[in-house]
């Protein structure tokens, strides 16, 4: 029987500047190692589930595909507050992402 899910992993193109972003923002432990063949490894703890930031770069178009975090509005507020104009506007079509959004009710 499924427990929990062991860890997500993750393309993106700056692993350290995702990992930077994920303890900014939610205080997110960061574990930085190297595999028995040598390469680096970053992972970001983000509460109970760990994700592995694996640099390389893909083009594909969007596709919707996504991950949404459940915070409380005194979590979002403050990552808002300590995170400056990167919440208030588009961080950049390299990051994916268009700006904060509030948690929807019941989702």
């Amino acid at each position: 029987m499924l427990d929990a899910i062991g860890h997500v992993a993750l393309v993106v193109r700056d692993p350290a500047r995702t990992a930077l972003l994920f303890r900014d923002l939610f205080n997110a432990t960061i574990l930085l190692r190297k595999d028995p063949d040598g390469h680096e490894e970053t992972f970001v703890r983000l509460g109970r589930t760990w994700f592995v930031l694996v640099k390389g770069t893909v083009d594909r178009p969007r596709t919707g595909d996504h991950i949404a975090f459940a915070v409380s509005t005194s979590s979002g507020d403050s990552a808002k507050k300590s995170s400056g104009s990167l919440l208030q506007g588009s961080c950049g079509a390299a990051a994916g992402c268009t700006g904060w959004r509030r948690p929807v009710p019941g989702a």
